[in-house]
């Protein structure tokens, strides 16, 4: 049977593992071995597991032709199966028509996980805002800018992140912040008088300290793309890994491995110009296997067992909390996905 690639937009057998026509990794072999849901039925058991709240509150109707406005959803008519959204206005937009059903099932089901982690957010804003607010009734004297409970949080926040692995071996970035905590530590106990003057001035001088800091650090956290011989690397935080073409992944590069020219000058090599065709890095199963699971425009899981009492060990960061609430009102309505 013939599919449609993804990237491209060219049409060859679902048995290759790549598209012939751009080289893109044929996404319904890949499915297949992340063990995402494959047909409607295991979609239905995956939207159970989670504990998802009733389609007329997700607006996800799932098996059901939607009509009214603010739906998203996926049927199957005749032999086709379409994939839709109802927008604001009550006009539908189809994202898919056609017999592939797992292609399908995939399109809504990136979508519900997007929404999900989208609904996630929006109640830790919310449970953030309460927390504030009811700390805020409870210290209405507190000064923020006084005593050692400011500068005491801001060492708990560099050893959080020197725990987390954050600055690792740029610790040096942040001495301009240490260096004014200290100031105004030895000032605390030492001068008191002098601290009361001064105290106004602590908040400013973090800031621009952090500033500094920042700067120092540089941008460490996004991926790097460089071009080497035809060669796709990425730089992460201290480290690079290498594309792999075959198995549609990265592997990391030891310092002793990388070429010596890349080694002395990787800034050379790095490019916006690289083949769009291959999986980012923070969509890629080892990003996802080491540093932190799902992301929302993922394609890339982890895997799960095939019996139905395994469907809520797998993917657990999708399973919703029954203390959270869904306000179907935050998503985009206006856009044709």
């Amino acid at each position: 049977m013939k599919i449609k690639c993804e990237y491209c937009g060219g049409m060859f057998e679902d048995t290759l593992e790549k598209c012939p026509h751009c080289g893109a990794v044929n996404a319904n072999i890949k499915r297949m071995a992340d063990k995402t849901p494959q047909t409607m039925d295991d979609l239905y058991a995956w939207y159970a597991a989670h504990n998802l709240p009733p389609y007329e509150t997700t607006r996800f109707f799932l098996g059901i032709d939607y009509k009214k406005p603010k739906a998203f959803g996926i049927y199957k008519d005749g032999e086709n199966f379409i994939v839709y959204k109802n927008k604001a206005d009550g006009t539908r937009a189809v994202r898919y028509k056609g017999t592939d059903e797992a292609y399908a099932v995939n399109e809504i089901y990136l979508k519900l996980k997007s929404e999900i982690l989208n609904q996630k957010e929006n109640n830790m804003a919310r449970r953030s805002a309460g927390t504030r607010s009811a700390a805020n009734s409870r210290s209405k004297g507190f000064n923020p800018g006084c005593s050692l409970m400011t500068i005491g949080y801001l060492f708990k926040g560099i050893f959080a992140m020197l725990a987390m692995g954050i600055v690792a071996s740029d610790f040096w970035s942040l001495i301009p912040v240490i260096v004014v905590a200290l100031i105004f530590l030895f000032i605390f106990l030492k001068k008191k008088d002098l601290y009361d003057k001064i105290k106004k001035l602590l908040w400013p001088a973090l800031i621009i300290a952090m500033i500094i800091s920042l700067s120092l650090l540089g941008d460490r956290t996004t991926p790097r793309y460089y071009n080497y011989d035809n060669d796709v690397i990425v730089g992460y935080g201290d480290d690079y890994y290498l594309y792999d073409y075959y198995d549609d992944d990265y592997m990391p590069l030891e310092d002793d491995y990388l070429p010596a020219d890349f080694a002395v000058n990787p800034d050379y090599y790095e490019t916006d110009d690289w083949d769009r065709s291959i999986t980012n890095f923070e969509d890629s199963d080892y990003y996802s296997d080491n540093f932190g699971g799902y992301d929302s425009n993922s394609s890339s899981y982890y895997s799960y067992s095939s019996s139905d009492s395994d469907w809520s060990s797998w993917d657990s960061g999708s399973s919703w909390d029954s203390s959270d609430s869904w306000d179907s009102g935050s998503s985009d309505w206006d856009s044709d996905w």
